[in-house]
């Protein structure tokens, strides 16, 4: 479970794709609480790699030809360890 949050145009739960070492994975996102949800189906014993991308609602509007905009679109990157 990921918390994500943002406090302007809100986070765009369309937007979000999570991979588990390199593959998709499904995840859900409730914007009541906030948190995104990772479903692993028995992953082996080891290292994996988590990647999280989600946008909020304003990306789709900017114009990404105009410098001096920030991408409204973030990454989070970790490894996780089952025993």
């Amino acid at each position: 479970t990921l918390a994500i949050s943002d406090r302007g145009s809100g986070v765009d739960p369309a937007s979000l794709t999570v991979t588990v070492d390199g593959n998709q994975a499904d995840a859900s996102y409730d914007a009541t609480t906030g948190k995104a949800t990772v479903a692993l189906v028995a992953p082996s014993v080891g290292t994996h790699q988590l990647s999280v991308t989600v946008a909020d609602f304003q990306e789709s509007k900017n114009m990404e030809s105009v410098p001096g905009i920030l991408p409204n679109t973030t990454t989070f990157a970790a490894s996780f360890t089952v025993g």
